[in-house]
């Protein structure tokens, strides 16, 4: 899986502005079909991509080992982007997820 609907599995990670073409600091409206297609998380059934709540402010979209996207509740707004095992998108063109440090 490389791509689903707005996110780029492939794309860059760019320091303070987002990754996979999600950019910090966007309103939710802006991901609303992306993230209507997320389910609610249950562990007998988890699916590729599934919606939790981090706190009461904080609600996370998760596409299964590959990112995290974390919304304000209150202002609506992409406040984190985690890029988790399957990210390959690179930060500053060498970079990726999971390399070991020398």
């Amino acid at each position: 899986m490389k791509k689903r609907e707005n996110i780029d599995l492939i794309a860059p990670i760019v320091p303070r502005v987002g990754i996979g073409n999600l950019k910090i600091l966007t309103h939710i409206k802006d991901y609303k079909e992306l993230v209507s297609s997320f389910s609610w998380i249950d562990p007998k059934s988890l699916k590729d991509c599934s919606v939790s709540l981090f706190s009461p402010f904080h609600i996370g979209y998760e596409m299964k080992d590959a990112l995290i996207m974390i919304f304000d509740v209150i202002t609506g707004k992409l406040q984190r982007i985690c890029a988790i095992k399957k990210y390959e998108g690179t930060l500053l063109g060498k970079i990726k997820v999971g390399m070991l440090l020398e």
